[in-house]
């Protein structure tokens, strides 16, 4: 039987099943003349569908670069983002809609995924840096080339992912990558009330996000969830030793990316007397990330990524 890839609340598709949900995607935007072109997928703010996450992965088996945004974002942010990120179209709702001349070639390299880091203030959106996930790294080659969590946390079943952050975050674009090349399952959850139904339903093993999201669910969940991840920001020790009172956590993985280092950096933990070592981070060399304009770090006095 072929294991579920994506899967929400509403839908679930198979890996047997993929290529039959892809093909109408890739074929409307080669229609388009989006070979080899960067590509952004915007997504309701507050609820994340499957045919988000497949418009990503369609622009990417197209040989294009995906990025990601959202409908609460303003005019003024969706063009900075549009104009920084070198973007040629915005698919939203199925449509796809050209931003500029698709005969002009953008020089992708192995580009599969475009981020933003942001500032803002409380009058406007400021200023806009991209920076790219590469093929050789987040997405792979091979499994080889790929964050295989599983083996990095100690888990020897597939992963059966929960994620719950927003659609325009990064990581979730990036753990759903990991959990494609490594043939996990990815649940998009949209409704926190139902979160322990969910678990129990779909026997979720692992759940990632940043602190806000991770808060959120740990404060919902009442059922035992063995692997988490950390990434994209400051967790604190509360926070962290509730993930293995609550959920009977066997190993916690903190993990981000850094520009500054270019590697990813990541600590692993079995119970709650080693927080202390989760924020001893160490490079690992399977992610590669390519700034284009600024350095991106991370300070964890500020709970927060810099600029």
């Amino acid at each position: 039987m072929s294991q579920i890839a994506l899967s929400s609340n509403d839908l679930s598709i198979l890996y047997s099943e993929l290529d039959n949900h892809l093909e109408p995607k890739i074929k409307k935007l080669r229609q388009h003349g989006l070979t080899n072109h960067r590509v952004m997928i915007i997504g309701q703010a507050d609820y994340k569908t499957v045919d988000d996450y497949l418009w990503v992965l369609a622009v990417i088996e197209n040989g294009g670069c995906a990025a990601t945004g959202t409908t609460k974002f303003s005019k003024t942010e969706l063009k900075g983002r549009l104009d920084a990120g070198n973007i040629t179209a915005v698919v939203q709702d199925g449509e796809i809609t050209i931003c500029k001349d698709t005969k002009q070639k953008t020089k992708l390299s192995d580009e599969i995924y475009l981020c933003f880091t942001s500032g803002s203030t409380r009058k406007k959106y400021y200023e806009c840096y991209p920076y790219t996930f590469h093929r050789s790294g987040h997405y792979g080659t091979s499994i080889d080339d790929c964050v295989d969590l599983a083996k990095t946390i100690g888990c020897n079943e597939p992963l059966v992912q929960l994620y719950e952050a927003g659609f325009e975050v990064a990581y979730g674009v990036d753990t759903f990558l990991k959990s494609y090349q490594t043939r996990g399952r990815f649940h998009i959850l949209n409704d926190l009330e139902t979160v322990n139904n969910t678990i129990e339903n779909i026997n979720v093993n692992y759940i990632s996000g940043f602190p806000n999201s991770i808060k959120r669910l740990i404060e919902k969940i009442n059922v035992a969830i063995p692997y988490w991840e950390l990434g994209g920001g400051y967790f604190s020790k509360s926070l962290i030793e509730s993930i293995f009172q609550k959920a009977s956590a066997k190993a916690v993985c903190n993990l981000f990316a850094s520009a500054k280092s270019g590697y990813t950096l990541y600590s692993v933990i079995n119970n709650a007397n080693d927080i202390d070592q989760i924020y001893k981070l160490k490079p690992t060399g399977f992610t590669e990330i390519s700034i284009q304009q600024k350095e991106l770090y991370y300070k964890p006095q500020l709970e927060d990524w810099s600029t």
